[in-house]
Protein backbone atom coordinates (compact mmCIF):
# COMPACT_ATOMS: atom_id res chain seq x y z
CA UNK A 1 0.00 0.00 0.00
CA UNK A 2 2.93 2.41 0.91
CA UNK A 3 4.34 2.48 -2.86
CA UNK A 4 1.07 3.51 -4.37
CA UNK A 5 0.67 7.30 -5.52
CA UNK A 6 -2.13 8.72 -2.94
CA UNK A 7 -2.39 10.41 0.09
CA UNK A 8 -4.93 11.03 2.56
CA UNK A 9 -6.05 14.58 3.48
CA UNK A 10 -8.47 14.56 6.91
CA UNK A 11 -10.20 17.39 8.11
CA UNK A 12 -13.02 18.17 10.30
CA UNK A 13 -14.08 17.45 14.60
CA UNK A 14 -12.42 14.16 15.44
CA UNK A 15 -15.66 13.56 17.79
CA UNK A 16 -15.68 9.70 18.88
CA UNK A 17 -12.50 9.04 16.75
CA UNK A 18 -13.62 5.79 15.30
CA UNK A 19 -10.81 2.85 14.88
CA UNK A 20 -8.74 2.73 11.46
CA UNK A 21 -8.17 -0.76 10.55
CA UNK A 22 -5.57 0.11 8.28
CA UNK A 23 -1.66 0.45 9.03
CA UNK A 24 -1.84 4.68 8.94
CA UNK A 25 1.86 4.80 8.42
CA UNK A 26 1.78 3.62 5.30
CA UNK A 27 0.29 6.71 3.75
CA UNK A 28 1.15 10.30 3.71
CA UNK A 29 -1.34 12.12 5.94
CA UNK A 30 -2.14 15.66 5.96
CA UNK A 31 -4.48 16.75 8.97
CA UNK A 32 -6.29 19.60 9.33
CA UNK A 33 -8.12 19.27 12.99
CA UNK A 34 -9.73 21.29 15.37
CA UNK A 35 -7.91 20.49 19.27
CA UNK A 36 -11.18 20.20 20.73
CA UNK A 37 -13.29 17.15 19.54
CA UNK A 38 -16.43 18.27 19.51
CA UNK A 39 -18.22 21.30 19.00
CA UNK A 40 -20.13 21.55 21.56
CA UNK A 41 -17.88 21.15 24.92
CA UNK A 42 -14.11 21.93 25.25
CA UNK A 43 -12.94 17.96 25.69
CA UNK A 44 -9.50 18.14 23.55
CA UNK A 45 -7.67 15.78 21.82
CA UNK A 46 -4.24 15.00 23.53
CA UNK A 47 -1.18 14.64 21.54
CA UNK A 48 -0.86 11.07 22.05
CA UNK A 49 -4.42 10.44 21.17
CA UNK A 50 -3.61 12.44 17.86
CA UNK A 51 -0.28 10.19 17.16
CA UNK A 52 -1.85 7.37 18.21
CA UNK A 53 -4.82 7.85 15.89
CA UNK A 54 -2.74 9.17 12.60
CA UNK A 55 0.43 7.23 12.79
CA UNK A 56 3.69 8.26 11.38
CA UNK A 57 4.25 10.02 8.24
CA UNK A 58 1.16 12.88 9.06
CA UNK A 59 1.37 16.67 8.75
CA UNK A 60 -1.33 17.70 11.31
CA UNK A 61 -2.17 21.11 12.15
CA UNK A 62 -4.54 20.67 15.63
CA UNK A 63 -5.49 24.00 15.45
CA UNK A 64 -7.83 26.15 18.58
CA UNK A 65 -11.09 26.27 16.66
CA UNK A 66 -13.15 29.67 17.02
CA UNK A 67 -17.25 29.61 16.21
CA UNK A 68 -17.12 33.43 16.50
CA UNK A 69 -15.09 33.32 13.30
CA UNK A 70 -17.58 31.40 11.55
CA UNK A 71 -20.69 33.31 12.81
CA UNK A 72 -19.90 36.71 11.61
CA UNK A 73 -18.77 34.91 8.01
CA UNK A 74 -22.40 33.90 8.42
CA UNK A 75 -23.36 37.40 9.24
CA UNK A 76 -21.55 39.25 6.48
CA UNK A 77 -24.15 37.26 4.30
CA UNK A 78 -27.24 38.48 5.33
CA UNK A 79 -29.20 35.70 4.88
CA UNK A 80 -31.34 33.44 7.28
CA UNK A 81 -30.33 32.04 10.23
CA UNK A 82 -31.21 28.08 8.93
CA UNK A 83 -31.62 26.44 5.89
CA UNK A 84 -34.49 24.05 5.52
CA UNK A 85 -32.91 21.26 7.15
CA UNK A 86 -32.49 23.38 9.83
CA UNK A 87 -28.47 23.46 9.47
CA UNK A 88 -26.61 26.71 9.95
CA UNK A 89 -24.88 28.51 7.61
CA UNK A 90 -21.76 28.70 10.11
CA UNK A 91 -21.48 25.04 10.68
CA UNK A 92 -21.24 24.52 7.09
CA UNK A 93 -18.61 27.34 6.39
CA UNK A 94 -16.70 25.77 9.35
CA UNK A 95 -16.62 22.00 7.43
CA UNK A 96 -15.63 23.82 3.59
CA UNK A 97 -13.02 25.42 5.66
CA UNK A 98 -11.58 22.50 7.28
CA UNK A 99 -12.01 20.32 3.45
CA UNK A 100 -10.46 23.71 2.16
CA UNK A 101 -7.05 23.76 4.64
CA UNK A 102 -6.24 20.10 4.90
CA UNK A 103 -6.03 20.48 0.52
CA UNK A 104 -4.18 23.76 1.37
CA UNK A 105 -1.16 21.64 3.46
CA UNK A 106 -0.43 19.22 0.76
CA UNK A 107 -0.75 21.85 -2.00
CA UNK A 108 2.31 23.73 0.15
CA UNK A 109 4.20 20.67 0.35
CA UNK A 110 5.15 20.69 -3.18
CA UNK A 111 5.87 16.93 -2.85
CA UNK A 112 3.27 15.57 -5.19
CA UNK A 113 2.55 15.53 -8.74
CA UNK A 114 -1.02 15.94 -10.52
CA UNK A 115 -1.52 12.60 -11.05
CA UNK A 116 -1.60 11.73 -7.04
CA UNK A 117 -4.94 10.30 -5.74
CA UNK A 118 -6.44 12.10 -2.82
CA UNK A 119 -8.58 10.21 -0.19
CA UNK A 120 -9.99 13.11 1.35
CA UNK A 121 -12.56 12.62 3.91
CA UNK A 122 -14.04 13.81 7.98
CA UNK A 123 -11.67 12.79 10.51
CA UNK A 124 -14.45 11.09 12.76
CA UNK A 125 -14.81 7.92 10.51
CA UNK A 126 -13.22 4.72 10.64
CA UNK A 127 -11.11 3.60 7.71
CA UNK A 128 -11.60 -0.13 7.90
CA UNK A 129 -9.64 -0.81 4.01
CA UNK A 130 -8.92 1.39 0.73
CA UNK A 131 -8.93 0.14 -2.43
CA UNK A 132 -6.12 1.93 -4.56
CA UNK A 133 -6.54 0.26 -7.71
CA UNK A 134 -10.08 0.70 -7.98
CA UNK A 135 -10.00 4.10 -7.77
CA UNK A 136 -7.13 4.49 -10.29
CA UNK A 137 -9.47 2.56 -12.85
CA UNK A 138 -12.00 4.79 -11.92
CA UNK A 139 -10.56 8.11 -11.98
CA UNK A 140 -9.71 6.86 -15.85
CA UNK A 141 -13.42 7.64 -16.41
CA UNK A 142 -14.16 10.30 -13.67
CA UNK A 143 -13.23 12.99 -12.13
CA UNK A 144 -14.73 12.89 -8.56
CA UNK A 145 -15.49 9.66 -6.63
CA UNK A 146 -18.37 9.93 -4.54
CA UNK A 147 -19.75 7.41 -2.07
CA UNK A 148 -23.67 7.64 -3.55
CA UNK A 149 -25.95 10.10 -4.89
CA UNK A 150 -27.87 11.51 -1.92
CA UNK A 151 -31.39 10.80 -0.58
CA UNK A 152 -31.99 14.60 0.12
CA UNK A 153 -34.63 15.99 -2.19
CA UNK A 154 -32.61 17.90 -4.86
CA UNK A 155 -29.35 16.31 -3.70
CA UNK A 156 -26.30 15.50 -5.38
CA UNK A 157 -24.25 13.43 -3.62
CA UNK A 158 -23.53 12.04 0.07
CA UNK A 159 -20.53 14.33 1.91
CA UNK A 160 -18.60 11.57 3.47
CA UNK A 161 -15.34 11.49 1.67
CA UNK A 162 -14.08 11.97 -1.88
CA UNK A 163 -11.50 10.79 -4.28
CA UNK A 164 -9.99 12.82 -6.85
CA UNK A 165 -6.63 13.51 -8.57
CA UNK A 166 -3.88 16.47 -7.49
CA UNK A 167 -4.68 17.71 -10.94
CA UNK A 168 -8.81 19.01 -9.99
CA UNK A 169 -7.96 19.93 -6.20
CA UNK A 170 -8.74 23.48 -7.71
CA UNK A 171 -12.68 22.44 -7.02
CA UNK A 172 -12.43 21.73 -3.59
CA UNK A 173 -9.89 24.44 -2.72
CA UNK A 174 -12.79 26.95 -4.33
CA UNK A 175 -15.64 25.51 -2.02
CA UNK A 176 -15.45 27.79 0.49
CA UNK A 177 -15.81 30.88 -1.09
CA UNK A 178 -18.14 29.61 -3.92
CA UNK A 179 -20.85 28.36 -0.90
CA UNK A 180 -21.16 32.12 0.29
CA UNK A 181 -22.10 33.05 -3.46
CA UNK A 182 -24.18 29.88 -4.01
CA UNK A 183 -25.94 31.11 -0.88
CA UNK A 184 -26.99 34.26 -1.47
CA UNK A 185 -27.61 33.48 -4.99
CA UNK A 186 -29.92 30.90 -3.99
CA UNK A 187 -31.99 33.55 -1.29
CA UNK A 188 -32.11 36.35 -3.70
CA UNK A 189 -33.01 33.56 -6.65
CA UNK A 190 -30.57 34.52 -8.61
CA UNK A 191 -30.09 32.49 -11.02
CA UNK A 192 -28.32 30.10 -12.05
CA UNK A 193 -28.38 29.08 -8.47
CA UNK A 194 -28.33 25.75 -6.68
CA UNK A 195 -31.76 23.42 -6.24
CA UNK A 196 -30.82 23.38 -2.35
CA UNK A 197 -28.41 24.68 0.27
CA UNK A 198 -27.61 21.95 2.27
CA UNK A 199 -23.68 21.05 1.99
CA UNK A 200 -24.45 17.33 0.07
CA UNK A 201 -26.62 19.82 -2.40
CA UNK A 202 -23.80 22.93 -2.76
CA UNK A 203 -21.15 20.49 -3.02
CA UNK A 204 -23.17 18.62 -6.17
CA UNK A 205 -24.05 22.24 -7.55
CA UNK A 206 -20.36 23.09 -6.97
CA UNK A 207 -19.07 20.33 -8.98
CA UNK A 208 -21.41 20.25 -11.55
CA UNK A 209 -20.51 24.31 -12.31
CA UNK A 210 -16.94 23.58 -12.60
CA UNK A 211 -17.65 20.49 -14.99
CA UNK A 212 -16.53 17.59 -13.09
CA UNK A 213 -17.39 14.33 -14.38
CA UNK A 214 -18.72 12.99 -10.90
CA UNK A 215 -18.81 8.67 -10.43
CA UNK A 216 -19.55 6.35 -7.62
CA UNK A 217 -17.86 3.59 -6.42
CA UNK A 218 -19.81 -0.01 -6.16
CA UNK A 219 -20.53 -0.68 -2.77
CA UNK A 220 -19.33 -4.09 -3.72
CA UNK A 221 -16.07 -2.92 -4.06
CA UNK A 222 -15.75 0.03 -2.49
CA UNK A 223 -12.56 2.56 -2.87
CA UNK A 224 -13.28 3.55 0.54
CA UNK A 225 -14.94 0.96 3.33
CA UNK A 226 -15.37 2.47 6.69
CA UNK A 227 -17.79 2.83 9.98
CA UNK A 228 -19.04 6.31 11.08
CA UNK A 229 -22.53 7.27 12.98
CA UNK A 230 -23.76 10.95 13.67
CA UNK A 231 -23.04 12.74 16.58
CA UNK A 232 -26.00 14.83 17.97
CA UNK A 233 -25.22 17.95 19.55
CA UNK A 234 -27.00 20.96 20.60
CA UNK A 235 -26.56 23.00 17.37
CA UNK A 236 -28.08 19.88 15.52
CA UNK A 237 -31.27 20.72 13.15
CA UNK A 238 -32.64 17.41 14.87
CA UNK A 239 -32.82 19.44 18.32
CA UNK A 240 -35.80 22.07 15.95
CA UNK A 241 -36.81 24.54 18.24
CA UNK A 242 -34.14 23.90 20.72
CA UNK A 243 -31.24 23.99 18.24
CA UNK A 244 -28.33 26.53 19.86
CA UNK A 245 -27.00 28.75 17.17
CA UNK A 246 -23.17 28.47 16.53
CA UNK A 247 -21.01 31.48 17.74
CA UNK A 248 -23.41 32.32 19.85
CA UNK A 249 -24.71 29.90 23.06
Amino acid sequence: MGNDNFVFCIYGFLRDMLKHEINMDEVKKFVYVPRRRYEDNDKEATQYELEKRFGLNTSIDAYEYNSQFFYDEYVKLNIPAFNSSKQQPQRILSFFNHIKKSLEMLKKSNEYDDETIIFLFRSDIGIKKIDAEEARNLLTTYDIICESKCKHPGGKVRDLFFVLKKKNINVFLTLYDSYKKYVVDFYSKTKPHPPGITPEQIIGWHLLQNNMKVGFHDPSKPVIKFSWRHICNKYCGHNKSETKILGID
